[in-house]
C-alpha cells in the first residue's frame, strides 16, 4: 500500500511549514506503519539531507522557491508521480496539491493568509492563482489537518467543508535536553525569528526597538533572512546596526542555542496560523512577548506579555514593562508556559497524523 507525499514546496528555509514537513515525517519514521511511503521533492532537495523522511524520494525538475514553478510542479509533476505509483492516499502538507484527483487526499492547510489577510501577502498578483489552487485542492480532499483551532475556524469560514472532515492537530516543539546554552558573545539578549513577509511584521519591531532608551535597549538576534537582508536598510535608518544583528537561516542545534540562550522571545506577527516560536518558547521555558493575535491568545494566552502589533509604541512599552518585570512575575508566566506546552510534541503530532492517515485508508468507498 503506497502513500504518496507531496514535497515540491520543501526547501529547507521556508520556515513553519517546512519545519512541520521535516519534524513530521523525521518522527513518523520511528513508529510502526503498515504502508510504502514515497515522495515527489523540489529540485532544491536535491542538495539537502532528506534522511528523515521513511521512503524513496524522486525529485521535480521545478523549483520549490518559486511560487509559480510549484503550481506547475503540483499540476504536472505530482500528477505523473501519482499516476505512476498508484497510492491509496496522498498527503500534502503544505496548503497545496495536485488538481486532478487520483486517490484519497489528505492535505494539510497551515493558515488561510491569502484569504482572510491578503494586504500581508508577499506578492499580491498571485492571490488570484493561490486562491483557485487551494480552493480546488480543498474541494479534491478527503480530509484536512490544521495547526490550530483558530486555523480550523478561518477555513470553515472561507470553505464549505463539512466540520467531520477537518482536525486541529498541534505543531510540536524540540525537546530541551539535546544542546547547551550558548550566549553568542552576549550576556543578554532578545531573539526573533522567520521569513521577511509582511505578516511578520518587522518594521513595526524594528521601529519600537528605536523607541527604547539607549540606556536599557537590549540586544535582538532576528533570524530567517538572507542576503541582502531586506531589513538591513530599516536597521541603519534608525541607527540601531550596535543593537540589532540579522541572521541567516541557521541550523537546528544553532537555533535550539539561540533559544536557550535568549533572555526572551519576541514574535511580532500581524497574522499566523500557529507559531512555532511561541511553542519553542513556551517548551525551553522562555519569556515571551507577542502580538496579541487570536492564535497566540490561544496558545500562550495568559502566559506571554502582549502587545498591540499595529503599534511601535505597545511593542516599545511591552518590552519596557519586561526589562522592569519582577523576576517573580516572569517566572510565574514561564512555569504556566511549561506545564501548557507539556505534551505538545512531535512525536504526538506524528502519533495523531497517522491516526488520520488509518481512519482515511481504513474507510476507502
Amino acid at each position: 500500500m503506497v502513500v504518496l507525499v507531496d514535497l515540491v514546496g520543501y526547501t529547507g528555509k521556508k520556515g513553519g511549514t517546512d519545519v512541520y514537513t521535516r519534524e513530521l515525517y523525521r518522527h513518523i519514521s520511528k513508529l510502526s506503519f503498515d504502508w510504502e511511503f514515497t515522495a515527489l521533492a523540489s529540485k532544491e532537495s536535491k542538495r539537502l539531507d532528506l534522511s528523515w523522511f521513511p521512503g524513496k524520494i524522486e525529485f521535480s525538475s521545478f523549483s520549490g522557491n518559486s511560487k509559480i514553478q510549484w503550481a506547475f510542479a503540483e499540476v504536472i509533476s505530482m500528477q505523473i508521480k501519482a499516476f505512476k505509483d498508484k497510492p491509496r492516499l496522498i498527503h500534502c502538507p503544505a496548503n497545496f496539491g495536485p488538481l486532478i484527483r487520483t486517490s484519497r487526499i489528505l492535505l494539510t492547510i497551515h493558515d488561510m493568509i491569502y484569504w482572510a489577510k491578503p494586504n500581508l501577502v508577499p506578492n499580491p498578483f498571485l492571490i488570484p492563482g493561490v486562491r483557485i489552487l487551494q480552493k480546488k485542492i480543498i474541494k479534491n480532499s478527503d480530509f484536512l489537518i490544521t495547526d490550530s483551532f483558530f486555523s480550523n475556524e478561518e477555513i470553515l469560514k472561507f470553505h464549505k467543508i463539512p466540520t467531520n472532515k477537518i482536525k486541529t492537530i498541534y505543531l510540536g516543539s524540540q525537546s530541551n535536553n539535546l544542546v547547551e546554552s550558548s550566549k553568542f558573545g552576549f550576556s543578554e539578549y532578545f531573539l526573533a525569528g522567520g521569513n521577511r513577509f509582511g505578516h511578520k511584521n518587522w518594521n513595526g519591531l524594528i521601529e519600537a526597538f528605536s523607541l527604547i532608551p539607549e540606556d536599557i535597549r537590549p540586544k535582538l538576534y532576528i533570524t530567517g533572512g538572507r542576503s541582502p537582508d531586506p531589513l538591513k536598510n530599516l536597521i541603519n535608518y534608525y541607527h540601531l546596526n550596535n543593537y540589532i544583528e540579522l541572521l541567516d537561516w541557521v541550523d537546528e542545534e544553532k537555533m535550539q542555542n539561540l533559544y536557550i540562550g535568549a533572555k526572551a522571545v519576541i514574535v511580532p506577527s500581524f497574522y499566523e496560523g500557529f507559531s512555532l516560536p511561541v511553542m519553542q518558547a513556551m517548551n525551553l521555558g522562555k519569556p515571551i512577548i507577542a502580538s496579541e493575535i487570536p492564535v497566540h491568545l490561544e496558545i500562550a494566552g495568559q502566559v506571554a506579555h502582549f502587545f498591540d502589533p499595529e503599534s511601535p509604541k505597545s511593542i516599545a512599552v511591552s518590552i519596557i514593562n519586561f526589562l522592569n518585570a519582577p523576576e517573580s512575575q516572569i517566572q510565574a508566566k514561564v512555569k504556566l508556559g511549561l506545564e501548557r506546552s507539556d505534551g505538545t510534541t512531535w512525536q504526538r503530532c506524528a502519533v495523531e497524523t497517522l491516526e488520520v492517515m488509518k481512519l482515511l485508508l481504513e474507510n476507502e468507498n
